[in-house]
């Protein structure tokens, strides 16, 4: 019997070759593994388009909101126009018809009871009504619109969308996606919340005999209007930030008046005085408020805003020099310095100008040597101590300072470095009157004594003044202050003595581990001049306000003239070499702000802004300048509310609700 293959019976079926099996599954898998493959194409690309597109529309929205805020509160029509051309410097892909603009008005609701704050409203809107808010964790909103010359809205809020085309998509028939829907906002001013920015201000009230005829005391609407203002002020700052003095036109008693402070005001100050007295009866108050927000009726400031009665005369210099004066005796380092002057007519005092107060501006050294004797290391500031003679830019370092514990000033174990060179300089018949030391300072440790001692040289260094300390420094650096307006450091100073002049640093801590850095070393001398060499009241007002503002870093001013149209600054037509001679009051008011706008508002051409009639006015008070009016029938709360916000912040992203 032979053995062989087994032919194949009718009917049945052979079975597959299992190479012919396994490369069919293969053909399958690669098809499925290209799908995946594609499928994350499509996501890794064409979502990579479209988060990246998105991204574009949210930074062209940001960027738009921010700069059209800085036309608001007043001219929407600037804010939307702004909106749209920065939307599409940001984006050209984004069309202009894809782009919305409308407006919003936010405001406060400080007592938490679900209401807006009815004297945020005026400020921010005053064509809204309260009903129209909803209010939500202590903010209201409200849609708004520019519906007259009048009319203000507080926030800007820009929508955009735009197509994105696809790489992958058009496989699948997606051609492309829409980033839409997306929605930036920008407020400006406080906008119900209180400013962050730590500010001192001193708001400056005009309470002369224009603002409150002799006859009509027991009834003064336009004296009773300014208090309003003030005291609205004080319900939009926070007490614990914002630091507010009150200075007058008309020196006040230093002393309560019970025949005018009586009442629930008894205690307070700002009664008229009939000879010498204060221009600035409150100084910086921080207890202005309850807990609450609302404001404090015992506060000294509250106090004496309720108590000012009239005073005659005009004197617009003055109480600006004390302003001046007082912030830089009091005011608080590395703090924004303001003021607020309220007028409703033209300086016409004082007539006899006596001598104007005046300072160098702080001045860097532009030499410095160390003290190699009996001086600790004798090395002083052994690394990079030409940084001293300059802001920012690098720290003089003195590391290891000195060789023993000793923290007294004068004990010889100490590290001194001698800055010279300041080259200061006073205007002619000008008289010495004190020396200030700023101090940009810090250290590696935060444990014992670590200070530095400041003493100075009219003699070149031959004889040195009493030390003063600036106390334990900060590891941060810090700005410390020594001297001021009236310190002479214990010597009669002599201008000549000036060129002499040597600034000497001491570093004393308890330990010899500890690495002192001065980034700067500034001095800044005080001087007053014979007189102002005004020529009328109104040029001194003016001159004093350039004092304040020239200095460095120069107070903010603000001036609101109320009921003003018309007048002139008559005191100085006598003087025609004046240049205020025959000059309307907003000229002098335009001048005397921080920033002044070219466009005069409707006014002559060289005579002043106009404030004639309700357009001129909205149109000074929209110019984005630092002076504004309103008519003597106008209501005062409004401007000083929005002064006070913008010398608080200027404009900021916010989230809305709808």
């Amino acid at each position: 019997m032979s053995i062989g293959k087994t032919a194949p019976q009718p009917g049945a079926v052979r079975a597959p070759d299992r190479a012919n099996g396994e490369r069919g599954q293969i053909l399958i898998l690669m098809v499925l593994a290209m799908t995946v493959i594609l499928v994350i194409g499509v996501i890794a690309v064409d979502f990579g388009l479209w988060f990246s597109g998105r991204a574009s529309v949210l930074n062209a929205t940001d960027q738009a909101t921010m700069a059209g805020s800085l036309a608001l509160p007043t001219d929407g029509a600037a804010a939307e126009a702004t909106a749209r051309q920065y939307v599409q410097e940001n984006d050209s892909e984004i069309a202009d018809g894809d782009v919305v603009v409308s407006f919003r008005c936010i405001v406060g609701d400080r007592n938490h009871d679900g209401e807006p704050d009815s004297s945020d409203i005026p400020a921010a809107c005053p064509q809204v009504s309260a009903a129209a808010f909803t209010c939500i964790n202590d903010r209201c909103y409200a849609s708004c619109t520019f519906s007259s010359p009048s009319a203000m809205c507080n926030t800007i809020v820009t929508q955009a969308s735009k197509d994105v085309p696809f790489g992958f998509g058009p496989i699948f028939n997606v051609d492309e996606g829409e980033a839409t829907g997306y929605i930036s906002a920008a407020c400006r001013g406080a906008c119900g919340a209180v400013t962050s920015e730590p500010l001192d201000l001193v708001m400056i009230i005009d309470r002369s005999r224009s603002m409150c005829p002799e006859d009509e005391e027991d009834d003064c609407p336009d004296l009773d209007n300014a208090k309003a203002a003030a005291r609205s002020v004080l319900t939009i700052f926070d007490k614990n930030l914002q630091h507010v003095a009150l200075g007058v036109l008309g020196p006040s008693k230093t002393t309560t008046d019970p025949e005018v402070c009586k009442d629930e005001n008894a205690g307070g100050l700002g009664a008229a005085a009939s000879g010498g007295g204060t221009w600035l009866p409150v100084g910086l108050s921080d207890d202005y408020q309850n807990d609450d927000g609302s404001l404090n009726t015992g506060s000294l400031i509250v106090k004496t805003i309720n108590c000012l009665n009239a005073h005659p005369g005009t004197n617009l210099g003055d109480p600006v020099k004390a302003a001046k004066d007082y912030l830089l005796a009091n005011g608080r380092p590395n703090v924004k310095w303001g003021i607020i002057l309220l007028t409703d007519g033209a300086a016409d005092q004082p007539q006899d100008f006596g001598p104007v107060s005046g300072n160098t501006g702080l001045l860097d050294c532009a030499a410095n040597a160390p003290v190699t004797s009996n001086s600790g290391d004798n090395n002083g500031y052994e690394t990079t101590p030409g940084n001293a003679c300059a802001n920012g830019g690098g720290n003089a370092v003195d590391a290891n300072s000195g060789t023993g514990n000793n923290t007294n000033c004068a004990d010889p174990g100490k590290d001194r470095h001698i800055f010279y060179n300041y080259g200061i300089s006073l205007p002619g018949g000008a008289t010495f009157t004190g020396i200030q030391v700023r101090l940009d300072a810090s250290i590696n440790s935060a444990s014992g004594t670590r200070n530095m001692c400041v003493q100075l040289s009219w003699d070149g260094g031959a004889t040195w003044s009493s030390a003063q300390s600036t106390g334990n420094l900060s590891t941060n650096e810090q700005t410390y202050t020594l001297g001021g307006s009236s310190n002479n450091w214990g010597h009669a100073w002599t201008t000549s003595e000036l060129s002499n002049f040597r600034l000497r640093v001491t570093n004393v801590a308890n330990s010899t581990s500890r690495t002192f850095s001065l980034d700067r070393a500034a001095v800044r001398v005080y001087y007053t001049t014979p007189n102002s060499g005004a020529r009328g009241p109104c040029d001194y007002a003016n001159q004093q306000a350039a004092a304040a503002k020239n200095l460095d870093p120069p107070i903010e001013i603000f001036t609101i003239g109320f009921g003003v149209a018309g007048a002139t600054c008559d005191s100085d037509y006598e003087m025609s070499s004046s240049p205020y001679y025959n000059v309307r009051v907003t000229q002098l008011l335009a001048d005397m702000a921080t920033q002044v706008s070219l466009d005069d508002g409707g006014g002559a051409p060289g005579k002043g802004p106009g404030c004639y009639n309700t357009p001129e006015i909205d149109g000074e008070n929209a110019d984005g300048d630092h002076f504004l009016c309103e008519a003597r029938s106008g209501d005062l709360e409004p401007l000083f509310r929005a002064v006070a916000e913008s010398f608080a912040g200027g404009s900021h992203l916010i989230s809305i609700p709808f």
